[in-house]
């Protein structure tokens, strides 16, 4: 990775990082003008993603048209079909990206996601209740229309409304308490309350500008990865882009969006403070259940991996075997020792998991999540590998729903190490064959 791709990099992170920041903004002001501009600066992201895949079809099609077309070697530039299928899904992201910035569209899509449940954390005059009164009857009422509840803007103690039962002209009546919700001055018992654990689910809010960006990027997260991979020629290409080693920059690079955008996405310094924000993405210390359900965790996964590559194995010719896994060997080969493997491991762990589900599985639910964190994985999607990834979301997303964020990263991080190990230390002792399809 050079200087300038680095530099390129950074740059898109932070103009990322400044729409998330503004969108809390927004929300937290209730700011139109400031929703306006986050909805400006996403156009122009689709702008600058189309304009990218033209550029690159022209190039293509009509090298002829840029001055450097003499210096531009052939076998660099992707073919004409890549090209054209390129342009292809890059107008259909930049449309649905488009289309998801209107809130009647965001309103049908969020029938996919969990209800909207709102913000904890609530003032106590707002979380819980008011009493209703009850009007006496006025002309109108006496014509035969029924009384009506009008909101009292003041509560009464008990005592002087029991004093003034029956001189009152107004009767007190409580609203009732609805099935889960608990009573004035009580907590719930929850299990996901205790100590240790704290799943939420919150639910996608429509006219939220802060779940506006979120679906958008994620959608951009997305269609990036699909039109690099046709670019790069599918999996041969992904399989390329682990030539070389991988660098600790390579490393900090990847992670560090992960990390830092769901931070500023629940909105640290505007909405929450750190303690609120580690309460929100679940970052709490495991209690000892979930330490030992991590590692158990971990030891199903790998038996489940296992057994699930003979079968694989036993499925599909060899040369088909090598193809489809060919981006696991070269990512295998570019791990330099068990130090780097031990980083690769936690870069997954912590960043994967906090970004899928630290920050997004509360808001998007569980399988919109787990769907999501399979199709990133671009490697796989085209290939049985898929299935397996699939079950490994799962228990990740499982283990956040029932325990924490940390849980899952534990396990994350642990299932990982171990594969990466295994291809480093076991691969003299194991066939070939079967390290490919454990490096999943």
């Amino acid at each position: 990775m050079t200087v300038e791709d680095i530099l390129l990099i950074l740059f898109i992170y932070i103009i990322v990082g400044v729409v998330v920041l503004v969108a809390n903004y927004a929300d937290h002001q209730r700011q139109t003008w400031l929703r306006q501009i986050t909805i400006a600066v996403l156009l122009l992201l689709n702008v600058l993603i189309v304009t990218n895949s033209a550029l690159t079809w022209v190039q293509v099609n009509n090298p002829d048209l840029f001055a450097n077309a003499d210096s531009i070697d052939p076998d660099d530039l992707p073919s004409a079909a890549a090209a054209d299928a390129a342009l292809i899904f890059s107008l259909v992201f930049a449309g649905l990206s488009a289309a998801l910035l209107f809130q009647p569209v965001r309103q049908v899509v969020a029938r996919l996601f969990p209800r909207y449940r709102g913000e904890t954390g609530a003032h106590p005059l707002e979380a819980h209740p008011q009493p209703e009164v009850l009007q006496p009857p006025s002309d109108e009422s006496a014509q035969g229309i029924s009384p009506e509840l009008v909101p009292r803007t003041e509560g009464t103690p008990l005592f002087p409304q029991m004093l003034n039962y029956y001189t009152s002209e107004a009767l007190i009546l409580p609203r009732p308490v609805t099935s889960g919700q608990p009573m004035p001055g009580m907590t719930s018992a929850s299990p996901e309350q205790r100590p240790g654990r704290s799943y939420q689910v919150r639910g996608f809010n429509p006219a939220s500008t802060v779940h506006m960006v979120a679906l958008i990027m994620c959608v951009y997260f997305w269609g990036v990865q699909v039109i690099n991979f046709i670019l790069g020629g599918g999996l041969e290409g992904v399989a390329e882009g682990f030539e070389g080693s991988i660098t600790v920059m390579d490393l900090i690079i990847n992670g560090l969006p992960q990390v830092l955008l769901p931070i500023l996405g629940v909105g640290i310094g505007l909405r929450r403070n750190w303690p609120q924000t580690r309460q929100r993405l679940g970052l709490q210390m495991p209690d000892l259940e979930g330490a030992v359900m991590a590692f158990a965790a971990t030891f199903v996964l790998l038996v489940f991996v296992f057994f699930s590559s003979i079968i694989w194995q036993e499925l599909v010719s060899e040369e088909t075997l090598e193809e489809q896994t060919q981006a696991s060997e070269a990512l295998a080969d570019s791990i330099g020792g068990i130090g780097i493997a031990f980083l690769i491991a936690v870069q997954a762990g912590v960043g994967e998991e906090i970004a899928f589900r630290g920050a997004l599985q509360p808001v998007f639910g569980f399988w919109a999540t787990t769907a999501l964190f399979v199709l990133t994985h671009m490697q796989y999607t085209l290939t049985p590998a898929a299935l397996i990834i699939l079950g490994v979301a799962m228990v990740f997303g499982w283990l956040r729903q029932r325990y924490n964020t940390t849980v899952a990263i534990m396990a994350h991080f642990l299932y990982d190490f171990v594969l990466l190990a295994l291809s480093l230390l076991a691969g003299e002792y194991v066939e070939e064959s079967i390290i490919r399809m454990l490096m999943l």
